[in-house]
Formats: structure tokens, sequence, C-alpha cells
């Protein structure tokens, strides 16, 4: 399942709140820009599993685990779907 939504909508906080209380698994990806009209958006990744923040990434070319928090670095293998 694909949700795509704006943080006018949902503080980052509530969304979090959502994903533990769902015990959703999967990537979420914030797309971060300093001026809205600017064309360069920076792109962050955080892996849930069971609702829980397992990695965060700026990156998904391989390198993609910059901070594994279970201590596993497989612990985001087969997250490739949105929430």
């Amino acid at each position: 399942m694909t949700l795509t939504s704006s943080l006018e909508d949902f503080s980052l906080a509530e969304l979090f709140r959502m994903i533990d209380q769902g015990r959703k698994s999967g990537r979420l990806t914030l797309r971060v820009s300093a001026n809205p009209h600017e064309s360069d958006v920076k792109n962050y990744h955080v892996w849930f599993r069971q609702g829980r923040v397992v990695a965060v990434s700026d990156r998904l070319d391989g390198c993609q685990v910059t901070m594994p928090l279970s201590g596993d670095d497989s612990a985001v293998g087969g997250f490739d779907d949105h929430l």
C-alpha cells in the first residue's frame, strides 16, 4: 500500500504514532526541501518493522543503511514497499 501525504496533514509524530499503533512494516520516504519552490529535494528513508523504527538513511544505492537501529543490517531486507 502506498500512502502519499504532506506533513501539513499530519505531524511527523502523528505519522510515527499511526505506524506504531498499526504495527506497520515497510519504508517511509520523507521528501524535504528548504524552500517549496526549489527543485533541490532531499530524500530520507525510515524503515519500520511491526511499528518500530529499525533503520534510517538518506540513500538507497546499496549503501542504504546509514544507521541500523536493530544491530542487524539485514533488518531492512525485504522492505521495498512504501507505507
